[in-house]
C-alpha cells in the first residue's frame, strides 16, 4: 500500500510538473485559442501525457537512490555552486561638506572649497535632519551616489542633507 502511495504521489507531482509548464510556455495567443477549439483531441493528448508521465515516474523512482545517498549528493551540490554576482550593485555613497549658496524646488548649489555644485533634489531626498528646509548659508553635508562633472552634479542621486554644527 506504501508503495503505491509513494507512486500515486510522484504521478500526481509529475502532472503537476507538466501542467504547469505547458501553461508557462505557451505564450502564442493563437495557440491558445487553437487548442480549445480542439476540446476532443487535446483530452486524447491529456491521457497519452499521462500514460507516459505515469512509466516515467515508475522509471524514475527505481532510479532513485536511497534518503541517505540523496541527501549526500544535495550537499554537494550546494557546495559545488558559487555566489552569483548581484546584477545591480549597490552604488557607492559619497559625502560633501559645504554651504547652500542657493536653494529652489529641484536643486540646491553647495560652495564648497573647491567651488559651487549644483545639485538635484528627488522624491527620494531626504531632507528631514532640516525642519526649515534648505536654506542659504546653512552649513550641510550632502550623502549622494553618482559622479560630479566640475560643477555639475545633476548625474547624481542626493539622498540625504544633514546639517552640519561648527
Amino acid at each position: 500500500m506504501r508503495k503505491f502511495l509513494k507512486k500515486m504521489t510522484a504521478v500526481f507531482l509529475v502532472c503537476a510538473m507538466l501542467a504547469m509548464l505547458a501553461a508557462c510556455g505557451n505564450t502564442d495567443s493563437t495557440s491558445s485559442a487553437a487548442s480549445s477549439d480542439a476540446g476532443v483531441s487535446s483530452a486524447a493528448d491529456v491521457s497519452s501525457a499521462a500514460d507516459a508521465v505515469s512509466e516515467a515516474a515508475s522509471e524514475a523512482e527505481s532510479a532513485l537512490p536511497s534518503s541517505s545517498e540523496a541527501a549526500d549528493e544535495s550537499s554537494e551540490a550546494v557546495s559545488s555552486e558559487e555566489p552569483v554576482p548581484s546584477a545591480d550593485p549597490t552604488p557607492i555613497e559619497h559625502v560633501i561638506k559645504g554651504t547652500i549658496e542657493d536653494a529652489t524646488m529641484n536643486t540646491f548649489v553647495l560652495k564648497t572649497t573647491d567651488g559651487s555644485i549644483t545639485f538635484p533634489i528627488g522624491p527620494d531626498t531626504n531632507l528631514s535632519n532640516l525642519p526649515n528646509g534648505l536654506k542659504i548659508g546653512d552649513k550641510v553635508s550632502v550623502l549622494y551616489t553618482g559622479n560630479i562633472n566640475g560643477t555639475d552634479g545633476s548625474a547624481t542621486t542626493v539622498t540625504r542633507v544633514n546639517p552640519v554644527k561648527e
